[in-house]
């Protein structure tokens, strides 16, 4: 079981670095969000469209892993 830790934990590290990489666009104030399919903590997975009712969204990037 340590080792499918440490291998899940890599692959979670070259996922950060290679977001760190790229160049990401700025939105300007009032700019609509993109789209996007982001994993919840709660398994789920998350899309834009699901909070269309919402007047406000946040969301927050953390990485507790480094």
């Amino acid at each position: 079981m340590h080792r499918l830790h440490a291998l899940f934990w890599m692959v979670v590290c070259l996922y950060c670095t290679e977001l760190m990489a790229a160049e990401p666009e700025t939105l300007k104030i009032g700019a609509s969000a993109p789209a996007f399919s982001l994993p919840g903590i709660d398994d789920k997975t998350y899309t834009l469209a699901d909070f269309a009712d919402k007047d406000i969204l946040a969301i927050v990037f953390t990485c507790n892993h480094c």
